[in-house]
């Protein structure tokens, strides 16, 4: 998992100060269907990538990639809210793999497929 929490790395500080567009899609369990799309589009200020090392459950991932800046989530087409505690998280759960190129990020996780995207 750590060349693709460098490649995370790497790729988001080339972009810190830009907004980006977050598009996550849940994964079907033993599927590779999408389901449940989430959009955001965020300012992109900094990053962290947080351990939990009290975690008890699976609620609760024992790392992620935390965003910080404004964010805005769309809610339908015509209707959007402003994201909470100006943070936007990924869990990193299990295989974590990721992919780039000088304006897109996709991370996949077990659970979800993070499509990131320089505005």
């Amino acid at each position: 998992m750590d060349k693709h929490i460098n490649e995370l790395s790497t790729w988001l500080e080339s972009h810190t100060g830009e907004t980006v567009f977050i598009q996550k899609g849940e994964l079907s369990t033993g599927l590779k269907e999408l389901f449940d799309i989430d959009r955001v589009t965020f300012q992109l200020e900094h990053f962290s990538i947080e351990s939990n090392e009290d975690t008890f459950d699976d609620y609760i991932s024992s790392k992620e990639l935390v965003l910080h800046g404004n964010g805005i989530v769309q809610i339908t087409e015509t209707e959007e809210k402003q994201l909470p505690q100006n943070i936007y998280e990924i869990p990193l759960n299990g295989k974590i793999v990721t992919s780039s190129n000088k304006k897109n990020l996709k991370v996949e996780t077990e659970n979800a497929v993070y499509d990131i995207q320089v505005q």
